[in-house]
């Protein structure tokens, strides 16, 4: 329904109209101000029949009126409330480009008159041509949805500690030679000296073999060669299990794709990787983590993807010197770009890091790989989205104040 004109008059009556009626419509009592010095006119070109109904007559003051115009191709039917009629009918039809003026009488709605249209006159010759009018400005986009944060990335499990080599039996001690025995005087000769005893050692070793360490088998004089404990000089190698009472100091620990799991008896506890970020511990293959797993300095590298049920940055103000509040950093210009991995068939969405380091080189670490907080990144990008939306709604709350200054004045 077309919105109300006002000001317009009618001989000595004020009235509103409404224009292009195309479908169903009811005329409330809230519609005009009922008194004889103000009415309605209804304009309707609809190409279906639609029916419009009227308000209680008993509501408007003796005389007041509306004007009805069917400027349709199809039939406009008037129906008053129930009880109430119009000249004594139930309803009334307007044929197309017929036209009615019902008046109240208090009780009931009659015809003043009703209107069919004359024939058409001649056609008048052509006008010139309008001036063509302004183009309407056009209206603002819409802004974009924020984009979801990434989740962080699972720490690895920590590296199995390797067993200690077994201590290698110590060899018997040779017995110290005898005294000479003094020169006698010309004449005899001087007593030898005794000999002394022989050093322990093992005298019997069961199960021989090459590389094998000697364990000893709880006798003086006896060991066992075990094929599990072998040392080339430089790998021991253990098959089987590593029980260690006490540290375990190493360069550099590294787990193969053999090493499924690390139990608790190992993990019981705190465990130690390294003294200093330059350590470096490599997992190759799978690492799966039952429990929790920190990472309290360092960084974690993972080539591969990580999943889990749900990943938890440390956000504790205690543990934060705050540099500024609310940092104005503009990230629109970065592109998301569409990519695979060298050497990898799956297909990825991100920025390129050389992009983000040009705008805010805080968020990008690392040099061979580049790599990308995509964490502070996506809090900057919802930050800028918020501070974008309050500007809108903003300017939407100051245009609806205008529009409603406007109408009210």
């Amino acid at each position: 329904m077309a919105a109300i004109l006002g000001g317009l008059q009618y001989g000595n009556y004020g009235y509103s109209t409404r224009n292009n009626i195309t479908s169903n419509f009811t005329i409330t009592n809230a519609d005009p101000n009922l008194n004889t010095n103000t009415f309605l006119r209804f304009y309707c070109t609809n190409t279906t029949p639609i029916t419009a109904t009227l308000p209680s007559a008993s509501v408007a003051t003796t005389g007041f009126f509306y004007l009805i115009k069917n400027g349709g191709t199809s039939t406009v039917t008037l129906t008053p409330i129930s009880g109430q009629t119009i000249d004594g009918q139930s309803t009334l039809t307007l044929n197309p480009l017929n036209g009615v003026k019902i008046v109240s009488n208090g009780t009931n709605w009659f015809i003043e008159y009703a209107g069919t249209s004359g024939t058409s006159g001649t056609s008048g010759t052509s006008g010139t041509s309008g001036t063509s009018g302004t183009s309407g400005t056009s209206g603002t986009s819409g802004v974009d949805g924020a984009t979801g944060t990434s989740g962080t990335s699972g720490s690895s499990g920590t590296s199995g500690t390797a067993g200690t080599s077994g201590t290698a039996g110590t060899s018997g001690t040779n017995g110290s030679n005898g005294t000479s025995g003094t020169s006698g005087t010309s004449g005899t000769s001087g007593t030898n000296g005794s000999s002394g005893t022989s050093g322990v050692g093992f005298t019997t070793i069961t199960n021989p073999g090459n590389k094998r360490l000697l364990i000893s088998d709880g006798t003086s004089n006896s060991a066992y060669a075990s094929s599990s404990l072998t040392y080339d000089g430089s790998l021991l190698l253990l098959t089987g299990s590593l029980q260690v009472v006490g540290d375990i100091t190493a360069q550099q620990y590294i787990l193969s794709s053999s090493v499924i799991y690390v139990t608790e008896s190992f993990i019981s506890g705190s465990n130690n990787f390294g003294n200093s970020l330059d350590d470096y511990h490599k997992f190759t293959g799978s690492v799966y983590i039952t429990g929790s797993s920190h990472i309290i300095t360092g960084s974690l590298f993972v080539s591969g993807d990580v999943s889990a049920i749900a990943f938890y940055e440390l956000s504790d103000i205690r543990y934060k010197d705050i540099i500024s509040t609310n940092p104005q950093i503009d990230l629109s210009s970065l592109d998301v770009i569409q990519y695979k991995f060298k050497g990898d068939d799956q297909t990825r969405y991100g920025y390129p890091a050389q992009d983000v380091q040009k705008i805010c080189g805080d968020l990008v670490v690392g040099e061979d790989p580049l790599t990308i907080n995509y964490s502070d990144l996506h809090t900057l990008k919802i930050h800028q989205l918020e501070n974008k939306i309050k500007e809108l709604e903003s300017k939407i709350e100051s245009l609806y104040a205008k529009i409603m200054d406007r109408d009210n004045g």
